[in-house]
């Protein structure tokens, strides 16, 4: 793995995985949160406060009056069950393990972009084994993030979001992963019924050993409670490593999405 600093925004920080794909890149950011008052200097953001990340929407708007949240919520303490809730901007949170293997992060931001431009972008983003390759390439294993939507039902949301799955995998010569989409699912949650897409995406050209050659792309549309209408979360998970989330891990987490209370 490469790391660099992206020079088109001297006042953002991020670290940005280049990769061989389609000029792939992840872009992991740390931003600075009002609410993040840690002590823990793991899980404390930076100090500067650049403006709030921007939400990719439709060309509409969410209805007038409708809450908008600029800054998730700080992490609260893990629970009982050893579980790190991570709040979002969308009134929305999701759960994953307290363990060493996962950063869970309010305020990381993933993004991926190719010659046509950004093809998507996730916040609040948590990764699992960042680092995990002994030959120095620190791609994260699988990761969770969320963004925000207006003017689409559930439905449209989640089919569009997996949609994307032959792009973000396509590589720099234009060589083409191949792509099985699963049956839609309902994920019922504490709060809601969220529409859910699966892909599996398989043969991904790379050059760097540590770059996963298979990986599952879940998508999760539920509606938010804040910033935009409608919330997709999007968790994808490299399955050709012995410590990769299995079926029930990814579930685990997927139905963990809940509204925000506290």
């Amino acid at each position: 793995m490469n790391l660099k600093r992206i020079a088109r925004n001297p006042f953002v920080r991020i670290l940005a995985v280049i990769a061989a794909l389609n000029v792939f890149f992840l872009a992991l950011q740390w931003i600075g949160n009002p609410y993040d008052t840690a002590d823990d200097p793991q899980q404390a953001a930076s100090s500067w406060m650049p403006p709030p990340p921007v939400v990719v929407t439709s060309t509409s708007s969410p209805p007038p009056g409708w809450p908008v949240i600029d800054f998730p919520p700080k992490l609260p303490a893990p629970d009982a069950r050893g579980m790190q809730e991570v709040p979002t901007r969308y009134g929305l949170s999701y759960f994953v393990p307290s363990t060493s293997d996962w950063r869970p992060s309010n305020s990381a931001i993933a993004g991926w972009s190719d010659h046509a431009g950004t093809i998507t972008t996730l916040g609040a983003v948590s990764d699992y084994r960042y680092g995990y390759c002994e030959d120095g390439d620190e791609f994260p294993l699988a990761l969770i993030g969320a963004r925000g939507r207006n003017g689409v039902d559930l439905e449209t949301a989640a089919r569009e979001q997996v949609e994307l799955a032959e792009r973000l995998y396509t590589d720099d010569s234009g060589k083409r992963p191949r792509v099985q989409f699963h049956p839609r699912e309902l994920v019922p949650l504490a709060h809601a019924t969220a529409v859910s897409y699966t892909a599996t995406v398989s043969n991904i050209s790379s050059d760097r050993k540590c770059q996963p050659t298979e990986v599952r792309l879940t998508t999760v549309a539920v509606p938010a409670a804040a910033t935009a209408e409608v919330a997709i979360f999007m968790l994808t998970s490299g399955t050709d490593d012995h410590d990769s989330l299995d079926s029930h891990e990814v579930r685990e987490i997927i139905e963990s999405i809940t509204k925000y209370n506290r």
